[in-house]
């Protein structure tokens, strides 16, 4: 179909000139919508690229080196171009540790759990050096806790 048909006659009607206004407006906010699409994809594709680049340490220049093929939104697609062109670059990644939970432990009671493990370990030291540490321990901050006083009834007999 040429563009001729859907452009205004001279005996069109009143109905027919409005069809082909709404048509021309909704094929131009069509356009203008993938034109943003595409702009936050790129943007998008951008800002994981130097994400990436980022956490592993790399010169943020290496980016201008990725092919337009490779989905730069797709951290896992990133990250396998950089490992298979690490040596081309000059750098390496390191294989991943797994990261170790943080735990919030007061110093009061990582204290206790070392005295408790001193006292339950095989290398456990003389019994003087335990009877010195369980002396210098506060029995009111383990009188509500049957783990620690269970252990210190261990050492004691």
């Amino acid at each position: 179909m040429s563009d001729e048909l859907w452009d205004e006659q001279d005996g069109d009607s009143d109905g027919m000139r409005a069809v082909r206004a709404a048509l021309k407006k909704s094929e131009k906010a069509r356009k203008e919508a993938e034109d943003r699409a595409a702009a936050a994809t790129k943007s998008l594709g951008q800002k994981t690229v130097t994400d990436v680049l980022a956490a592993k340490n790399i010169n943020p220049k290496v980016a201008g080196f990725m092919p337009d093929s490779l989905d730069k939104g797709d951290e896992a697609a990133v990250v396998g171009w950089l490992k298979e062109n690490a040596d081309v670059f000059g750098f390496s990644l390191e294989a991943e540790t797994p990261a170790t939970p943080e735990t919030s432990v007061s110093p009061e009671e990582q204290e206790g759990h070392d005295l408790m493990q001193l006292f339950q370990g095989d290398s456990s030291p003389a019994p003087a050096d335990k009877m010195a540490k369980l002396a210098a321990l506060n029995p009111a901050d383990f009188a509500n806790n049957r783990e620690y006083r269970d252990a210190i009834a261990k050492v004691v007999g």
